[in-house]
């Protein structure tokens, strides 16, 4: 089956699949940002895009919507996860931080993009509304992340 929410150039399969936003803000609406690094840090060109970005992995969503402002690090090999902060002096561990789900046969025909396993991008959408908001505290990130 080849999965019709797939942007052209993206002709996987792919099953529907519940991919997750996060974010410090309550939002009715993700609007698409241009995603930017760090100066000297490099990544692909096709990560720096405009758009609205998701995962699959919903501990990696709260990981996005906890991590303090800087360079952060995120690990996974096997089943464990670390996470480190350029500043952890920054973390607000009773900070409330959402977590957005839709399901990918969701989003219009044609905006699905992924970019790889852990990142899908929305783009050419003025906005998106989300199937669920879930809130956490940012310390709930423990829960899945060891801080190094």
């Amino acid at each position: 089956m080849e999965a019709k929410n797939l942007s052209p150039e993206n002709k996987e399969v792919l099953e529907d699949v519940t991919l997750y936003h996060g974010s410090r803000c309550k939002l009715d609406d993700l609007e698409p940002r241009q995603a930017r690094t760090k100066e000297g840090v490099e990544v692909p060109e096709d990560e720096l895009s405009y758009g609205i970005y998701f995962t699959p992995d919903y501990a990696a969503a709260l990981a996005m919507a906890a991590r303090p402002y800087g360079l952060n690090k995120m690990d996974l090999e096997g089943e464990s996860r670390t996470i480190h902060f350029e500043h952890p002096e920054l973390f607000q561990p009773d900070m409330d931080v959402y977590i957005y789900s839709i399901g990918s046969s969701s989003i219009p025909e044609g905006h699905l993009k992924k970019v790889d396993d852990q990142q899908y991008v929305v783009e050419g959408l003025d906005s998106l509304k989300p199937e669920s908001c879930e809130v956490r505290k940012a310390k709930d990130i423990f829960e899945y992340y060891k801080q190094v």
